[in-house]
């Protein structure tokens, strides 16, 4: 019997892991709706549903089960990280299992760390190393000896070449592609479409072909 997984997240990237459990083999029992606990909190219309999954309830709900699989469909970067740290603080035993899409492709000696989601098509090479609560979206190319660190999200069909590596919560969107040893800031973005040719600092985003560097007056908000 395949395990119970609760998602937490409303939006579009609730969709997405959705299919990425069931492909990963667990059963979605649910989705918690973080602000549903909140004082005059709005509840969301009766039958509610996503891809036939229907809300379980508040992050309450989650203390009702011994050791909850959870997964956290959030595309903020930021609010990802932040959410799991809530969630270990409200219920100590939840745990966050990597997801890891039937048809993405993970050499042996990747490292794929817990809450990471490795989506549909997506390639892992050689000791590449996947951090906590990263993503690593559809048709993403993750070549060997990669590193993407904590809270990162690697947007469809990227192309990273060999030894780049991927500060925390930083975004990289779309087609980019970034050439081998360039090292990404954290809190950067990198336009859609982009070539990375240079180290990008943090906090910066990177736009173009090759990217111009534009320094952010604050973290990034993805």
């Amino acid at each position: 019997m395949a395990e119970k997984l609760y998602i937490v997240g409303l939006g579009g990237h609730a969709r997405v892991v959705v299919a990425l459990a069931r492909s990963a083999g667990f059963e979605p029992a649910g989705f918690i709706d973080m602000q549903a606990d909140q004082p005059g909190a709005q509840a969301h219309e009766a039958g509610f549903e996503i891809s036939g999954v229907r809300i379980a309830g508040g992050l309450s709900a989650l203390g009702h089960a011994s050791a909850p699989n959870v997964a956290i469909a959030v595309g903020d970067n930021a609010a990802r990280v932040r959410i799991a740290s809530e969630i270990r603080a409200a219920v100590p035993g939840a745990r966050f299992p990597a997801l890891i899409h039937g048809t993405a492709k993970i050499e042996r000696d990747a490292r794929i760390a817990e809450g990471a989601q490795i989506c549909i098509g997506a390639i892992v090479c050689a000791q590449a190393s996947i951090g906590a609560f990263a993503i690593i979206n559809s048709g993403a190319i993750i070549d060997h000896e990669d590193v993407i660190e904590e809270g990162a999200h690697v947007s469809p069909g990227a192309r990273l070449a060999g030894r780049v590596r991927v500060g925390r919560c930083t975004h990289i969107g779309i087609g980019a592609t970034i050439i081998e040893r360039v090292t990404i800031g954290a809190d950067s973005i990198v336009g859609g479409g982009s070539v990375v040719l240079t180290d990008v600092p943090a906090n910066t985003t990177a736009v173009g072909v090759p990217v111009r560097h534009l320094p952010r007056k604050g973290p990034a908000a993805h």
